[in-house]
Formats: C-alpha cells, sequence, structure tokens
C-alpha cells in the first residue's frame, strides 16, 4: 500500500511511541488495513487484534502478517477471549457453554425464592437478564436501568403492569445469583463469557503488550472491562474507531466514555481522514455532518441527486449495480419492499425475520375479514398498546407501535387483509439480487456503488420535529451518506412524511361516522 500522510504518522507512533493509541478513523478511511499494516511497524513481541464476532476475527487472521521469530500474533472474539479466562480458574468446576444456561439460572431463582410465575414473566426474564449482562460489570441490577432496558427491547409485551415488576425482582435475584454463587454451576451462557470475567475481575491467563480494538465506539464497559484486562503492564492499547459512527447508545455502546478513560490513560490521538470509499459529491454531502471528512485525490465524482418515492421502482429494474435502499425506520422500508414487491423487482431485506415476525404476530390477532374490519382491529391494538407504553413511561415501545400501526395501516392497499400474513413472509425468501433493503443499523460496515435514503425518515428533514436531532441520528444519517461510492439518491416520501406521520395526517382527513 502506498500510504497517507496520516497513515505515515500512525505507523510511525506505533514504532517509536510508547503509549496508548486512539485512531479517529472516519468512514471508508482504511481502518482495518492501517491497523494491519502497524504490525509490521511495533517493536513489541505479542500482539492480539480483538473482534466483534467470528467472521472479523477469521478476516483479521487471514489478512494478519505472518509474525516474525519469536513473536505472537493474534485475533479472538471478545466471548473467545472471555472463555478463556473463565476456563483457566483452576479452583472453578468446568463449565459447558449451553445455550440454556441462563434460562436454568433463572428457574432455579424462581425456585429458590417460592414465587408463584407465569410462563410469560419466566421467558421475558431469561431474555431481560440476557440483555442487562450484555451492558453492565456492576455487582447489582438496578431497578430503573433494568425496567428501562426492558421497555427497550419490548421485553415486557406479554406482560401485564403487575408482572412487569416482578420479572425485574426475578432479573436482579438472578443477576446476583449468577455470580455470587459461581462455584455452584456448572453451565454458563454465551453473555457469561464476557459478563463473568468482568463482574467478578478475574486475571487472564495470558496479556498482551499491544491489544488492538476496532470499531471501538460499538464498545460496551464489558467488553472495555475485559480488554484492558488482556493489556500486560507497560503495554499498549490501540482504539480504531468513529464516533461520528456510534449508533449503539441504546445498546449499550460507550463510545464518548471510552474515549474519555483512553485519554486519562495518556492515549495520543491521531486521525484518518481521508476516505477511500465514496466519490467527492458523496463526501461533500458527508461534510455537512463531518466536516473533516476528505475524498482521496483520486476519487470519481460522483453524484447526489433526488427522486420521489414513486420512480424508485423504475429505477430499481435495473439491478445490475449494487444496491442499497436504507431507512431510519422500519415501516418505510417495508413500504418500499411492498411497492417494489408489487413491481415484481427482486430483493433481498436483510435481517427481515426480526422486523416481520412481530408484525406477523400483531395480524394473527386482527380481524382480517373485511379491510374495515381489519383497520378498526388494527386501531383497537394501537389504542391498547399506547396505553401500556404511556403506563410505563416507555417511549421505545410507544415509537414501535406507532411503526408497526404505521406498516399494517399501509398493507391493505397493496394486499388484502387474508393474504397479508404470506406476503409478509414472502418477503424474507432468499433472492439472487443485487438490492438490499435494509436499515441504517444493519448497513453499517457495508457499501455498495448505488444507495437510496429514504429521506424523511431521517431526523434532519423531518419538518414536524419539535426538537433539534441528537447526536445518534446526525450519526445514523451520517453512516446512511457515507455507504454510497458513487450514486446517492435521496428519496422523497409522499407528502414528504414519514410512514407514521403520512397514516396520521390520512387518518385526520377521514370523514368522522355519524
Amino acid at each position: 500500500m502506498t500510504p497517507t500522510s496520516e497513515q505515515q504518522a500512525i505507523f510511525e507512533y506505533a514504532k517509536t511511541g510508547k503509549g496508548h493509541l486512539i485512531v479517529e478513523a472516519l468512514a471508508g478511511a482504511g481502518k482495518s488495513t492501517t491497523a494491519l499494516e502497524c504490525v509490521k511497524y511495533l517493536p513489541q513481541k505479542s500482539v492480539l487484534f480483538t473482534a466483534f464476532n467470528r467472521r472479523i476475527a477469521d478476516e483479521l487472521v487471514e489478512r494478519m502478517p505472518q509474525a516474525p521469530r519469536g513473536s505472537v500474533f493474534k485475533a479472538m472474539t471478545f466471548h473467545a477471549m472471555g472463555l478463556k479466562i473463565v476456563s483457566s480458574q483452576k479452583v472453578w468446576p468446568k463449565f459447558e457453554v449451553n445455550a440454556q444456561a441462563t434460562e436454568k439460572l433463572v428457574n432455579e431463582t424462581i425456585e429458590h425464592h417460592a414465587d408463584r410465575v407465569g410462563f410469560a414473566v419466566r421467558r421475558a426474564a431469561v431474555k431481560l437478564l440476557r440483555q442487562v449482562k450484555e451492558m453492565t460489570t456492576a455487582k447489582h441490577a438496578l431497578v430503573g436501568p433494568t425496567t428501562a432496558l426492558g421497555h427497550t427491547y419490548d421485553l415486557f409485551a406479554k406482560l401485564s403492569p403487575d408482572e412487569i415488576p416482578q420479572c425485574v425482582r426475578i432479573v436482579q435475584a438472578a443477576y446476583l445469583r449468577g455470580h455470587e454463587q459461581i462455584t455452584q454451576r456448572t453451565e454458563i451462557d454465551f453473555v457469561d463469557m464476557v459478563w463473568l470475567p468482568t463482574v467478578l475481575g478475574l486475571v487472564p491467563p495470558s496479556r498482551y503488550q499491544v491489544v488492538v480494538v476496532d470499531e471501538a465506539q460499538d464498545l460496551s464497559f464489558p467488553q472495555f472491562e475485559l480488554i484492558k484486562s488482556l493489556v500486560a503492564p507497560g503495554g499498549r492499547l490501540f482504539a480504531i474507531g468513529d464516533r461520528n459512527q456510534e449508533l449503539y447508545g441504546w445498546r449499550g455502546a460507550a463510545g464518548d466514555q471510552v474515549w474519555r478513560q483512553l485519554k486519562e490513560m495518556g492515549a495520543q490521538s491521531m486521525p484518518l481522514t481521508t476516505t477511500f470509499r465514496c466519490g467527492q459529491a458523496i463526501v461533500a454531502e458527508a461534510q455537512k455532518l463531518v466536516p473533516a471528512l476528505r475524498a482521496r485525490p483520486d476519487a470519481p465524482e460522483g453524484r447526489v441527486r433526488s427522486l420521489p418515492f414513486v420512480k424508485v421502482p423504475d429505477e430499481l429494474k435495473d439491478w445490475s449495480i449494487s444496491t442499497f435502499v436504507l431507512s431510519r425506520n422500519n415501516a418505510d422500508l417495508l413500504h418500499t419492499a411492498l411497492a417494489l414487491w408489487q413491481e415484481q423487482i427482486e430483493f433481498q431485506l436483510v435481517a427481515g425475520q426480526e422486523i416481520i415476525q412481530p408484525l406477523v404476530e400483531i395480524v394473527d390477532r386482527l380481524d382480517k375479514s373485511t379491510p374495515e374490519r381489519f383497520t378498526a382491529s388494527l386501531t383497537t391494538w394501537y389504542t391498547v398498546e399506547m396505553k401500556k407504553a404511556e403506563a410505563a413511561h416507555a417511549s421505545a415501545w410507544a415509537d414501535r407501535v406507532e411503526q408497526q400501526f404505521a406498516i399494517l395501516t399501509i398493507m391493505p392497499g397493496y394486499v388484502e387483509p387474508r393474504k397479508i400474513t404470506a406476503v409478509l413472509k414472502s418477503l424474507l425468501e432468499p433472492k439472487v439480487t443485487a438490492i438490499s433493503l435494509s436499515t441504517v443499523h444493519k448497513a453499517k460496515g457495508l457499501e455498495a456503488d448505488r444507495v437510496y435514503l429514504l429521506k424523511q425518515t431521517f431526523a434532519r428533514y423531518q419538518e414536524w420535529r419539535r426538537e433539534p436531532p441528537d447526536q445518534e441520528e446526525l450519526n445514523c444519517e451520517y453512516v446512511a451518506v457515507t455507504r454510497a461510492r458513487v450514486d446517492l439518491i435521496w428519496v422523497d416520501l409522499p407528502n414528504k412524511l414519514d410512514a407514521f406521520n403520512r397514516v396520521t395526517a390520512r387518518r385526520q382527513l377521514e370523514p368522522k361516522a355519524g
């Protein structure tokens, strides 16, 4: 590779520097390539690359330079590292990894406290306990954050108001039991692999002179604590990431706090601002959000344009070009999917199962005999769910209900109610196509030649908003824009409203009965 001046500065610091390093790498700036190239310059002999999943770890292993004689270069997932630490504790029993271990722990906790607990509460408690462990290293699970997490992940939807506090109490007790009585357990769950070493402060059997972590802005507190424990005394931690791409604060990502701790540890901060992905016009669009982003000198011109929603199917009849259609919300993503389905255009709905399965469950409970009865029963469902969300002070729950209501209200315009379930399931079928429909979160880290953005799903283009967009909303738009290599198209939605506001506006204009 021919390094940029910024990359050369990073390589020089890797070679001659002594301390930790933060690489502020913007979208498409070659984070992984730079990190792997750094290894060639390090005087340290043991280097560990950390990864969020097995696919990334395997890719790092394939691309990693060969370690010189006497050196060790490794790449491992957070969970593999955590399991190695847990398994090294000689005074403990030998654990088996079992996906049902959390469920068994919850059941043991319920039996110990002799509570009368329904099946729905048990199921919710298992899911909630896993989520709590993903996000904290505290000795206790606090009531407020645990309850908020349950609402955020829609884990209480099938519980009564009295059952929600009961579920939270079970999770609190099981969380405590999970680490205080560890020697009485023989099985651990996937989430325990990171949580146990951090909540118990276990010492790793091996430490490394340099630990490198990519996408550092997405680290949770347990993951960051695990990484710090793997750095040998006097060793170095290289964190590479882009806080402008932090999208997972709701899920426990602690980017700002990670950066703050690294600065307190004396880390040197160095930039990577040249994107090797985007054309010049696309970089100019992204600079409205992140002015520091720069196009490479030989970048293609690229283009940014606008298009009304009704014209999108005509353009997508040519799917020889790698194409994304990206939305900030699920309702407009599914609206686009229906429009393409109606035109018999092949597409892949990315991670569609998690979007569509809840819709199928809702439709199963509705009256599908006529469009009018379907709409009436859907409205009743919506009203009941919104009252529940309001009573629980759960804004995430309310947001999700609004999105589900919007897409199900739109569907009778495409298909008769009794066929809605079949059509929804058909959207999940695998297709041979270059067109992918995705939320922005699922497209993170990916790129395409042509990218359509559903404009009014992004906060800056919602004229009805009363408050300015928060930083995570702006990050979402920046990530979406920088997925495009050559062609970026802003798609204006009908009436320049997102799906929920479009449905609401239409309902307000409908004549009232009587």
